[in-house]
């Protein structure tokens, strides 16, 4: 399997910033769960 990397924005609309985030090689699944609580304000970067 190729190499998957990936970059998200997100906008945490509490606290009215954007993050952008980058990864390292792996499936969407490895990364989805820390974007979601980063998105709910639950995880800071």
């Amino acid at each position: 399997m190729p190499a998957m990397f990936w970059k998200f924005e997100v906008y945490i609309k509490v606290s009215k910033k954007t993050t952008k985030i980058s990864t390292s090689s792996g499936t969407l699944e490895y990364f989805w769960n820390s974007v979601k609580l980063i998105a709910e304000d639950m995880l800071d970067v």
